[in-house]
């Protein structure tokens, strides 16, 4: 996992859990923070993409908020 940690880091240095990702039931989430300096969107849906609405992506976890809002 480690050095897949430092190929996601734009400088080739390590990624800091808490500050540009941290992990979630055994899922690595990139940070807000650590997608707007990485600078585009994957497309993926990541939980924090800050650039939904421009590429058209939505997270799994804004989709889930707005069916929990659709529900009767």
């Amino acid at each position: 996992m480690l050095t897949w940690i430092r190929a996601m880091a734009n400088d080739g240095g390590d990624l800091i859990e808490g500050y540009d990702y941290y992990l979630d039931d055994g899922l690595f989430v990139l940070t807000e923070g650590y997608l707007l300096r990485r600078g585009y969107c994957c497309g993926n849906g990541c939980r924090h993409c800050p650039y939904e609405q421009a590429c058209g992506t939505t997270s799994a976890r804004s989709t889930a908020s707005r069916t929990e809002e659709e529900a009767p």
